[in-house]
C-alpha cells in the first residue's frame, strides 16, 4: 500500500487547495489591476504643464551645481536657432 503525504479524505484537501489557489489567483489579479498603467487620459492629466525648455530655463537660473552649463547650452541653442531663421526665409 502506498502512503501519500497528504491523505485524501473525501476530497476535503482538494476542495481546500482549490479555494486557496482561487484566492491566490484573485489576489494576483487585483494586484495586477492596481499596478497597471493608467489610461492615456490619466497620463495627460498627470503631465507637467511646463515644456522642457521652460524646465531647463528654471534650472539654468537656479544655483544648482551645473546650472551654468545648462544656461550656456540654452544660449548656444538660441544662437543656433537665431542663425537658422534667416536661412529658412531665404529657402522659401
Amino acid at each position: 500500500m502506498e502512503q501519500t503525504v497528504f491523505p485524501m479524505r473525501s476530497g476535503v484537501l482538494q476542495a481546500t487547495t482549490v479555494k486557496i489557489l482561487g484566492r491566490i489567483l484573485l489576489l494576483i489579479g487585483v494586484w495586477l489591476y492596481a499596478c497597471a498603467d493608467p489610461s492615456p487620459d490619466d497620463k495627460a492629466l498627470r503631465q507637467d504643464t511646463l515644456t522642457q525648455r521652460q524646465q531647463d530655463s528654471i534650472i539654468g537660473a537656479s544655483k544648482l551645481p551645473g546650472a551654468r552649463a545648462v544656461q550656456r547650452a540654452l544660449d548656444v541653442a538660441d544662437s543656433a536657432s537665431a542663425r537658422t531663421i534667416p536661412l529658412d526665409s531665404l529657402i522659401r
